[in-house]
């Protein structure tokens, strides 16, 4: 199996999560873990920015924390798991595991009912840079499955922050159907993140 860091894509890393299930070979875990290091210091990163009092908290506590919520993800993928998706899954479990680490000091980070929605609003959306948000936000698009109109209902509502009667003029659809693609739509996107 391929462990250069470098050339591994996320299909190689799906490969070796299946075989750590099958194993328990703690050297994958470490090699998924130098794969992932970049994304798990950027999760922390955004959680201490979101609450202020995760501040208080070591960083190097709250990494060993993302690692632990890292590895019930691994566990957790089952057969046939878009494996393009794995930043989500990845993403959903650690702040799960930090919101129930730090329960005492997260009541201001939103509940997961809304992780989809403030991931649009804060424009995590951008197909020129390439960072794991970015590529999470287009992944969940994707394997959504959802009408494109759909997707550009959501996209002009949070990315270019139209207001509903812009985006009704401009698609020339009715306020209900504006407001009915945006609740299914981010439920669909919601499911994913939480349970892909």
């Amino acid at each position: 199996m391929n462990t250069n860091l470098y050339s591994m894509t996320h299909d190689t890393c799906l490969e070796m999560i299946y075989e750590y299930q099958l194993t328990n070979n703690r050297k994958l875990l470490y090699y998924l873990l130098a794969k992932f290091d970049k994304l798990l210091v950027k999760i922390i990163r955004d959680l201490r920015r979101a609450n202020s009092l995760l501040n208080e908290e070591s960083i190097q506590e709250m990494y060993h924390v993302a690692i632990v919520g890292m590895e019930k993800a691994f566990l957790r993928i089952k057969p046939g798991f878009d494996s393009n998706l794995l930043p989500a899954k990845i993403q959903s479990y650690v702040w799960a595991e930090v919101k129930q680490t730090y329960r005492h000091k997260t009541r201001e980070y939103p509940s997961d009912h809304v992780e989809v929605h403030n991931a649009l609003k804060k424009k995590t959306y951008d197909p020129h840079r390439e960072n794991h948000a970015a590529l999470d936000l287009k992944f969940l698009f994707e394997a959504s499955k959802l009408p494109q109109d759909w997707v550009e209902v959501i996209k002009l509502k949070f990315i270019d922050e139209m207001t509903t009667k812009e985006i009704q003029e401009k698609l020339s659809l009715s306020v209900k159907q504006v407001e009915r693609k945006l609740y299914i739509g981010l439920a669909q996107l919601r499911l994913l993140v939480k349970h892909p």
